[in-house]
C-alpha cells in the first residue's frame, strides 16, 4: 500500500470534524439539507463511487432500466446523508431519546439466542445505517462487541472509534479478532461482523450472490459452528413513513458445518433482505398503488393498445429472447417444450384425481382467452365437463373476445357433450 501523507490525513481529518460538528450543532431539518449536499459533492467529487455502483446494479439487477439503476444509486447517497446526520448526532444520543431514531422489530429472536447462554453473531452488512444499529442496540439493550477494520486515515480511525464507543460498544479488530470474539461468546455476549465483504480463495468459497458468482469469506460460519453461538441476521433500514431506522433481528440460520452451505444459506438471507428493499422502493402499498392516478393511466393506455389487436401474443422481440433463455429451459426439463403442454398435463391430473368433483380452475391475465379455450376443449376431449375456468383480465374489450371464442368452441361442442364447460365466467 503507498504511503499516505502526514498533510493528507491532517485535511482531511479536519475536513471530517468539520462536516460532523455542521450536523451536530445545526438544526435537524438543516443538518438534513447540508447532509444530502455534502454527499452530492462527494458523488461529484469521486465519480468512481457511482460508476461502480452502476456497474454493480447493471450484474444484479439486469432487467431494471438505466433510468431506474440511476434512482437506486442516488438513493445510495441519500443514505449515506442520513448516516452522516446519526454519526454527528451519537454525541447527543441517550437511552431516553433513541427511539426517536430507531426501533426494534424482530427482538424476540434476540431475546431466544441470547438464553441459549452461547453467545450470539449479529450477521449485517453495509445496508441501511450499520452503524447506528450497534450503536443504538448498547442503548437500548446491552454494550456489544463490533469487528472493525482500522481506516486508512489514523486520525480518522480514532475519531471514529470515539464515536463508535460512546454507548459502550467495545471494538475488535480484524488482526486479532478470533481469541477476542471466542472471549466475548464464552461470556454470552453479542458479535456484529459485516458479512459482506470479499474474500480471497484461501479465505473463501463462491456463492451465488443475485445470480453472479462472488467469494465469501468462511470465518463468519466457522466461528458460528466452532462455538455454537446463534447466528441472527440484523439490518437497520429506514422507514419513510416513520421518518426513523428499524433494527430488523431475522430468524436465526442454522449453522451446520458445511462451510459452502452455510456460507451461501447467510448471503441469501442478505440478498432477500436487498430484493425486498428494493421492492419497497419500486412498489407503493397496494391500497396507495391502485389509487395513483398514473397507475390508472397506465391501464387506460394498455387497454387501448390492446383494444383492437387481435394477435396479443406477438409480443417485442426481447420476450422472446427472455422467454427463450430463461423460461423454456426450466420447461425442457420438465419435459416440455411450451407452457400449453405444462398446463393441460397438470390440469387433466388434477381432473383425474378428483373424478367426483366439480373443478374450478382460475387463469389470472388471461387476455384473449385463447389458451384457456384451447384446455377446456383438451380436457373434454378427455370425457371431463364439469369443470369451471375463470378467466381474470383487466381489458374489457379482450375479456369480451374471450367470451365469444367461448361461446364458439361450446357451440362446436354441443353436439358431443351436453353441458360443455365455459372458460369465462
Amino acid at each position: 500500500m503507498r504511503q499516505r501523507s502526514g498533510l493528507r490525513d491532517a485535511f482531511e481529518y479536519g475536513l471530517a470534524v468539520l462536516v460532523l460538528d455542521s450536523l451536530a450543532y445545526s438544526p435537524l431539518p438543516i443538518a438534513n439539507k447540508l447532509a444530502r449536499g455534502y454527499s452530492h459533492l462527494l458523488d461529484l467529487a469521486l465519480p468512481r463511487l457511482r460508476r461502480v455502483a452502476l456497474a454493480n446494479l447493471a450484474m444484479a439487477l439486469p432487467d431494471a432500466s438505466t433510468r431506474e439503476r440511476d434512482r437506486i444509486a442516488g438513493g445510495v447517497f441519500h443514505s449515506i446523508a442520513r448516516l452522516l446526520v446519526t454519526l454527528a448526532r451519537f454525541p447527543q444520543m441517550n437511552r431516553e431519546n433513541i427511539g426517536q431514531w430507531i426501533r426494534y422489530e424482530g427482538f424476540e429472536h434476540f431475546e431466544e439466542a441470547r438464553r441459549r447462554g452461547k453467545g450470539v453473531l449479529f450477521a449485517t452488512a453495509h445496508l441501511g445505517n450499520w452503524e447506528l444499529s450497534a450503536f443504538a442496540h448498547a442503548l437500548l439493550t446491552a454494550p456489544m462487541n463490533i469487528v472493525v477494520r482500522p481506516l486508512d486515515n489514523p486520525l480518522i480511525d480514532r475519531l471514529v472509534e470515539r464515536y463508535r464507543t460512546l454507548s459502550g460498544n467495545r471494538l475488535i479488530e480484524k488482526k486479532d479478532f478470533a481469541r477476542s470474539i471466542l472471549k466475548a461468546l464464552a461470556a454470552n455476549e453479542a458479535v456484529g461482523i459485516l458479512i459482506d465483504q470479499n474474500a480471497s480463495l484461501d479465505s473463501g468459497v463462491f456463492v451465488d450472490f443475485f445470480g453472479i458468482p462472488a467469494c465469501a469469506g468462511t470465518g463468519f460460519v466457522k466461528l458460528a459452528a466452532h462455538t455454537g453461538a446463534a447466528v441472527i441476521p440484523g439490518f437497520v433500514v429506514w422507514s419513510e413513513a416513520e421518518q426513523k431506522y428499524i433494527l430488523r433481528f431475522l430468524p436465526p440460520v442454522a449453522i451446520t458445518g458445511d462451510l459452502q452451505g452455510d456460507t451461501a444459506r447467510l448471503h441469501s438471507v442478505l440478498e432477500s433482505v436487498i430484493c425486498e428493499r428494493y421492492t419497497v422502493a419500486m412498489q407503493r402499498p397496494a391500497a396507495e398503488h391502485f389509487q395513483n392516478d398514473s397507475y390508472r393511466a397506465r391501464v387506460a393506455a394498455e387497454k387501448g393498445i390492446y383494444e383492437d389487436c387481435l394477435k396479443v401474443h406477438d409480443l417485442p422481440q426481447i420476450f422472446h429472447y427472455w422467454s427463450n433463455k430463461y423460461i423454456r429451459p426450466k420447461l425442457e426439463a420438465f419435459g416440455f417444450s411450451t407452457p400449453n403442454e405444462m398446463f393441460k398435463k397438470y390440469l387433466l391430473e388434477q381432473a383425474k384425481r378428483r373424478p367426483q368433483d366439480a373443478l374450478r380452475f382460475a387463469s389470472i391475465g388471461a387476455g384473449n382467452c385463447d389458451l384457456e379455450v384451447a384446455l377446456t376443449s383438451h380436457l373434454v376431449s378427455q370425457g371431463r365437463s364439469d369443470f369451471v375456468i375463470d378467466c381474470l383480465e383487466l381489458n374489457s374489450a379482450m375479456i369480451e373476445r374471450g367470451r365469444a371464442a367461448d361461446a364458439s368452441q361450446r357451440m362446436r361442442s354441443d353436439a358431443e357433450v351436453e353441458n360443455p364447460a365455459p372458460v369465462v365466467s
